[in-house]
C-alpha cells in the first residue's frame, strides 16, 4: 500500500472541516448567510475588529507574568511579537500545536532554559484551556435549563472532579508530552519546577486569562447583536465556550467548520436560529481569527523588524 506524502497526510483530516463548513451552509443557505452577515454594518464591524487588541493583549500580559514567575525578562515588545507567531505556526498544527515555537523567543533573545520557556508556553495555554473546559461544563445545566446558581455549582463541581480524577493520568500525560518536546531527564525537574510555579502563582495569570476571555466573548457578543441575535452576554459565553472547544480537534484549520457546526446547534437547542449560530462563529473566524493569524504570519516572513527567529525545519 503506498504512503502517503507528509503533506497530503497533514491536509486530508483538515478537509472535514471544510466538508463540514460547506454542509452547513447549504442547511441554512449561503444567501442567508451573506445577508445576515451584511447586516453588522461598518460601525459594528470595526468594534469587533478594535476588540482584538484589549483581547491579545490580556493573553501577551499573563504569559509576560508567567515568565517573570519563572526568572526569565523578556521585553513586552519581543514577547508580543513571540505570541502572534506561535498563533500563525498553531493554525496549522494540531492541537495548535504549533504555539510552542514562541518557547525559542526566550531561550535566543534571553538566554533562558529551553525546558522553563517551554514550560511557561504550556502554561499559558492549560490556562486558557481550562477555563474554557469550565465554562462548557457550565453550559450543560444551562442548556437543561438550571438556575445560575446550579449551572456555577455544576462547573465549579466539574472542575475540582477532574482536578482530583486527572491527577495521575496528567502527570503521564506531562511525562509523554515532556519526551515529545525533545527534552532530556536531566531536564525534566526544571519543566516540571516550572510548571509548579506557574500554577501555584495563579492569581495575576488568572486573572488575565478572565479578562481575555471577556473581551473575545464581547466580540462574540457584539456579533450576534449586531445581526439580530437575541442572545444575552453570559449565555453566548457559555455556547461559545463549548464551540471554540469542540473547534481545537484536529480536524479542520482554526476550527472552520466544527465551530460553525457546534454553535450553530447549541444556538437551535437555546431557542435561537441556526443561521446565527453559524454566522456568529463564521464572522468570529474573519474578524478574529484572520486578523490575529496574519499579523503573526507576517513577524514569520519578516522577521527583521521584529527579532523574530524563523522556524528550522527538522533534520
Amino acid at each position: 500500500m503506498p504512503r502517503l506524502h507528509p503533506r497530503v497526510k497533514w491536509a486530508l483530516p483538515r478537509l472535514a472541516g471544510l466538508a463540514i463548513l460547506a454542509w452547513v451552509l447549504h442547511r441554512v443557505g449561503p444567501g442567508a448567510f451573506v445577508g445576515a452577515f451584511v447586516r453588522v454594518g461598518p460601525w459594528w464591524f470595526l468594534a469587533a475588529l478594535a476588540l482584538n487588541v484589549p483581547h491579545l493583549a490580556c493573553k501577551l500580559e499573563r504569559w509576560h507574568v508567567l515568565l517573570g514567575h519563572c526568572g526569565i525578562a523578556l521585553g513586552r515588545r519581543r514577547a508580543g511579537a513571540a505570541y502572534l507567531a506561535g498563533i500563525a505556526l498553531g493554525a496549522f498544527t494540531p492541537g495548535r500545536a504549533g504555539e510552542f515555537f514562541r518557547a525559542w523567543f526566550p531561550v535566543r533573545q534571553a538566554g533562558a532554559p529551553l525546558a522553563t520557556s517551554l514550560a511557561t508556553v504550556l502554561a499559558d495555554r492549560l490556562y486558557d484551556l481550562a477555563l474554557m473546559l469550565v465554562l462548557s461544563a457550565a453550559a450543560a445545566p444551562f442548556l437543561l435549563g438550571a438556575s445560575w446558581v446550579v449551572t456555577g455549582a455544576g462547573a465549579v463541581a466539574a472542575l475540582l472532579g477532574a482536578l482530583f480524577l486527572l491527577r495521575r493520568p496528567l502527570r503521564r500525560v506531562l511525562s509523554r508530552l515532556r519526551v515529545r518536546l525533545g527534552l532530556s531527564d536531566d531536564q525534566k525537574d526544571l519543566f516540571l519546577g516550572a510548571l509548579t510555579t506557574c500554577a501555584a502563582r495563579w492569581p495575576a495569570p488568572l486573572a488575565f486569562t478572565v479578562a481575555g476571555h471577556l473581551f473575545l466573548n464581547l466580540q462574540v457578543w457584539l456579533l450576534a447583536r449586531a445581526i439580530g441575535a437575541d442572545v444575552g452576554f453570559v449565555e453566548s459565553l457559555l455556547l461559545f465556550s463549548v464551540a471554540n472547544t469542540v473547534a481545537l480537534l484536529p480536524v479542520s484549520v482554526l476550527g472552520l467548520g466544527t465551530r460553525e457546526a457546534v454553535l450553530g446547534a447549541l444556538f437551535v437547542l437555546a431557542g435561537h436560529a441556526e443561521l446565527h449560530g453559524v454566522t456568529v462563529a463564521l464572522s468570529f473566524f474573519l474578524l478574529g481569527s484572520i486578523p490575529v493569524t496574519l499579523a503573526g504570519a507576517a513577524l514569520l516572513l519578516w522577521p527583521a523588524g521584529s527579532s523574530t527567529p524563523r522556524p528550522t525545519p527538522d533534520p
